[in-house]
């Protein structure tokens, strides 16, 4: 919680739009490779996935692309 307030806020001082993209390409990243962990059956079924990784990649990726 204390990693997504700070993404949180420094993405919005940039904008709402940026701190929504941001968060929608760290859910979609942290989507995909659960898919492709599941798929290679390499964790069983009711593990967790830990978000803060996919969402300071989400986040460092929205910064460097966003315009401005």
């Amino acid at each position: 919680m204390k990693l997504g307030g700070l993404l949180g806020l420094a993405l919005g001082w940039l904008s709402w739009s940026a701190l929504v993209t941001a968060t929608v390409l760290g859910w979609f990243a942290a989507a995909l490779v659960w898919l492709l962990v599941r798929a290679t059956r390499r964790r069983p079924q009711g593990s967790l996935v830990p978000m803060g990784p996919f969402l300071v990649v989400g986040a460092l990726i929205t910064i460097v692309v966003a315009p401005g």
